[in-house]
């Protein structure tokens, strides 16, 4: 059987792996969408939700240094998720001049339903591995995780 792609010295087909792996990337990440017949929310706005429910009521201006975007980029995210009903925006007694993401009731629903589709999705994906296979996997991320010889940048901030 002819190989269709370059292997290097180790045998190994770096562009085929960076292929599969895209792929289950993808995979993976259908996991962490809420369902297309319920709602269909961006990237952004989706880690946003994620990021309120985790951290609890933020301000604006938190939410903007945690996801690394302007403030006016989180205000636009806020006004989009409050019109779905997915956060409640509220004013402090204290400063009146800032405001407050919390996550709503609708939006607890929302992320409660994908949580348990992602835990499905992600069951059924280890299944196919066996323990010592998962174990052998887990390291391997790990590993890949461990900051490298040339540090990367942080993430500038989008203005």
């Amino acid at each position: 059987m002819k190989c269709l792609y370059r292997k290097d010295a180790d045998g190994v087909d770096r562009e085929e792996l960076a292929v599969e792996l895209q792929k289950l990337i993808r995979e993976i990440q259908r996991g962490f969408r809420p369902h297309p017949k319920t709602l269909t929310l961006r990237p952004g706005e989706m880690r946003a939700l994620w990021i309120v429910a985790r951290h609890g009521p933020l301000r604006k201006s938190d939410l903007a240094d945690i996801l690394g975007i302007s403030k006016p980029l989180v205000s636009s995210l806020a006004r989009t998720l409050e019109n779905l009903g997915l956060i409640t925006q509220s004013v402090p007694e204290r400063d009146h001049r800032r405001r407050v993401i919390a996550l709503s009731e609708k939006g607890q629903h929302v992320l409660d339903e994908m949580r348990a589709l992602r835990q499905e999705r992600m069951t059924a994906l280890f299944e196919r591995l066996t323990e010592e296979e998962q174990e052998m996997l887990y390291h391997l991320l790990q590993k890949l995780r461990e900051p490298g010889e040339e540090e990367a940048e942080p993430r500038q901030r989008m203005r």
